[in-house]
């Protein structure tokens, strides 16, 4: 065999090529996870994986977002489930190179007006995301030990108006709703309104509102101080506000902590600059639009659950940059005179 591999110059082994290790992409469910993945995968060596992979990350990596959408740390990483995960990233990156993902992602930027379509594949990375994932970052950070976070926070305002549109407007009529755990570490489980327990039917949404604001409370506080246990590179936070009025700057802040190939430079500078559709359709503005769509009931619920964990939220707030601060000290300002 050797003098065969010889005589046709075959090389008797594959050459290496490490795994490089995924970014992903968290925050609370109508935070603007998808506008940013999105918007990454735009760059050569960023690869979106799936949507949400809330599937497979059920099935295979031991951390189960569907149903019920159960907290996960370090203590529960088996092995079996990195290699699982890192096989089906693998596979998505082969799968990408074909002619038919191709011709998909043509599509997808013609018709959504988003995404990438020429990669960089020699220097690929992966990267996910999902709203799922904001309570399993202890676990995702043990199974990948130099994966990057990008983290994205909306004012609890903003949010709490989208998750109530989207509620009422899309799962309601479905005849599902979201039901929250009464422990500090869940989130919310996506269920069918006729399977709610009757013991929970104070934790669910449609119905009580109060359990939104409160599971943005929830989840943003677990996912900061997870994320702080990491080591400073290995995440960084931006604000879904910031995202919006500073594409530049964020875009740009974001590519510097990501440390990809100075090759795509000007390909990163066009990205900065591109114009996004940033309306959503059913949600309109997405600054102002809470202002219109809570009433004053809603926001002094709000305003409540700001009060009842002011530590906790002024240090949500405090990691953020200046600006973002601001404009979220102007909204409680603004919910302060609504409900006087």
């Amino acid at each position: 065999m050797g003098i065969i591999s010889k005589a046709l110059n075959l090389p008797t082994e594959i050459k290496p090529n490490a795994f490089r290790q995924p970014v992903f992409v968290v925050g609370c469910m109508r935070s603007g996870t998808s506008l940013l993945l999105n918007t990454l995968d735009e760059h050569p060596q960023l690869l979106k994986i799936g949507f949400e992979l809330n599937d497979i990350w059920s099935e295979i990596g031991g951390a189960k977002c569907t149903d019920k959408c159960e907290h996960k740390t370090a203590d529960d990483l088996d092995l079996a489930f990195a290699h699982n995960m890192t096989n089906y990233f693998s596979e998505s990156i082969r799968e990408a190179k074909t002619p038919i993902r191709h011709l998909q992602r043509i599509r997808n930027r013609w018709v959504q007006g988003s995404g990438g379509i020429f990669y960089d594949w020699d220097n690929i990375v992966p990267i996910n995301k999902s709203p799922h994932l904001m309570n399993k970052i202890g676990y995702i950070g043990a199974m990948y030990p130099n994966a990057k976070f990008v983290f994205i926070v909306r004012s609890i305002y903003g949010q709490s108006s989208s998750m109530k549109m989207h509620f009422e407007r899309y799962l309601g009529p479905k005849g599902i709703i979201g039901l929250l755990p009464n422990n500090d570490h869940d989130c919310w489980s996506i269920i069918k309104k006729e399977d709610t327990p009757e013991m929970y039917k104070n934790r669910c949404y449609p119905g009580n509102f109060e359990l939104i604001p409160e599971a943005w409370m929830r989840l943003n506080k677990l996912a900061l101080s997870e994320l702080q246990q990491l080591r400073d590179d290995r995440y960084i936070i931006i604000s879904y506000e910031n995202l919006v009025l500073e594409q530049y700057n964020v875009l740009k802040r974001l590519f510097e902590f990501l440390d990809l190939d100075k090759k795509h430079r000007n390909k990163e500078e066009k990205l900065f600059n591109r114009s996004r559709k940033l309306m959503n359709n059913h949600t309109g503005n997405p600054l102002s639009n809470w202002k219109q769509n809570l009433d004053k009931q809603h926001i002094e619920i709000i305003y409540q659950v700001i009060e009842a964990n002011q530590e906790e939220y002024t240090k949500i707030q405090k990691s953020l940059i200046p600006s973002a601060r601001e404009k979220w000290k102007s909204d409680v300002n603004l919910s302060k005179k609504i409900v006087a």
